[in-house]
């Protein structure tokens, strides 16, 4: 069963959804509906960034590739953060660093806490829509 759940990025307005799953066909089926058009090699990916679109964002995981899951956060994390402020028109320059780095941690730290509330429930046998 997948996990997913959403966090909001108020002040760039825009929402990022979070699918962890073992089939990557059904985790896209899952994200917001502006994204489902994004097309790509799902059953060979280990995770994926969608685009912004309309101010949402998602990225789904691929759990049969779990043992480098820590790879793959972080990775996907600064996909968003770039995803992100590329919506909103911020260009990253040295003098422009800050707010990304602000940006990824957030990120990064939304997407761990995710993934540790995946672990938690799935190994419970719960259901895993938040």
């Amino acid at each position: 069963t997948p996990y997913v759940t959403h966090f909001p990025v108020p002040l760039y307005r825009t929402v990022v959804d979070i699918v962890f799953g073992d089939n990557m066909k059904v985790c896209h089926s899952l994200v917001h509906r502006d994204l489902r058009n994004v097309t790509a090699e799902f059953d060979c990916v280990r995770a994926l960034t969608y685009p912004v679109i309309n101010g949402h964002t998602a990225v789904t995981f691929n759990m049969r590739y779990e043992p480098r899951i820590q790879n793959a956060i972080a990775h996907e994390a600064f996909h968003v953060t770039m995803g992100i402020m590329e919506y909103v028109g911020m260009k990253h320059t040295r003098k422009a660093e800050e707010p990304f780095a602000y940006l990824h941690a957030d990120i990064l730290e939304k997407l761990h806490a995710a993934y540790a509330k995946y672990k938690k429930e799935t190994r419970k046998g719960e259901p895993t829509n938040v």
